[in-house]
């Protein structure tokens, strides 16, 4: 990657990150969106930054670009080709295969391309369709077996919406906090189980549609990811936010009181007390214990 001029300030934060020991399986990167539109290319440049990570430490070397969440998969691939190349990555290790259905989901072409990645890249678009062509495919099995070996799995938008499970299909646009306003499916759960993910949080007013999604499943942590801004997670579920925005952590789970049970279709929700957590880049969480690592260390200062 080439080095450029007036980088932003959140390199040594990447410097952080990119420094850390090498370990499989590798990062999820769970963007929240509009990453594209960004002049600075803050989260382009971090993916890359742990692709050249991967390609140093392991056989793999090429990215993949995966646009099957949106209809127009040529015209936006193209777009992260373009990106990313004009950042410095190897144009010829750049590929946007096509996989629009399961059928291309199981092209033998498709997975081993996908198998053989140190980076590989979810574009946005609807959550719903991406999971239903990939959710137990060669592809999808692909794709964690890279991961397994240490590439770094991202995506925005739909893309990081479909990581959880169960995931956010549509609703709650009103912001209104009402009964069955938000509609809910099956999410891919790379990042895990019990995780209900939503992205361009601040900028669409997102928090009643997460408080919602976690009132009517509270097993589930929320996570509210702001437009170009990420949740970098590591195995074991410890995770970093970087970008320009925050990242919300809600966690309904010790509410004591939810009226979910007893509302009808409609009816406007009761729900106390929720843990919310908000954290900008530099900030640490760990999934698995539901706890921000920053209030937990002396070296927060406030």
């Amino acid at each position: 990657m080439h080095s450029h001029q007036n980088e932003p300030s959140h390199t040594t934060q990447f410097d952080a990150l990119l420094n850390a020991p090498w370990t499989m399986p590798g990062y999820l990167m769970i963007i929240g969106g509009a990453d594209r539109l960004d002049p600075d290319a803050l989260i382009a440049r971090l993916f890359l930054g742990l692709v050249n990570r991967a390609v140093a430490h392991s056989q793999q070397r090429d990215i993949v670009i995966v646009g099957t969440a949106t209809r127009h998969p040529e015209i936006l691939t193209t777009e992260y080709v373009r990106i990313f190349s004009r950042l410095g990555y190897d144009a010829k290790r750049l590929h946007a295969p096509l996989i629009r259905n399961r059928d291309e989901a199981h092209d033998p072409q498709n997975w081993r391309l996908l198998e053989n990645a140190a980076g590989i890249f979810i574009t946005g678009g609807d959550q719903y369709a991406l999971t239903q062509a990939l959710d137990r495919t060669p592809c999808e099995q692909a794709i964690m077996q890279a991961y397994d070996r240490g590439a770094v799995v991202a995506g925005t938008s739909a893309g990081a919406t479909a990581m959880g499970r169960p995931m956010v299909v549509a609703g709650g646009g009103t912001g209104e906090l009402r009964m069955g306003m938000v509609q809910i499916s099956d999410g891919l759960a790379w990042a895990g189980d019990n995780l209900i993910i939503d992205t361009h949080f601040g900028a669409r007013g997102r928090f009643p549609r997460l408080t919602a999604a976690v009132a009517e499943h509270p097993e589930a942590l929320g996570i509210g990811i702001d437009e170009n801004t990420c949740l970098l997670v590591a195995s074991g579920g410890h995770c970093t936010v970087a970008g320009s925005g925050v990242v919300y952590f809600v966690d309904a789970s010790h509410a004591e009181h939810n009226s979910v049970r007893e509302a009808h279709s409609g009816q406007a929700l009761s729900v106390g007390t929720l843990r919310v957590d908000v954290l900008s880049s530099g900030g640490e969480y760990n999934l698995a214990t539901r706890q921000n690592l920053l209030a937990i260390g002396e070296a927060c200062e406030v």
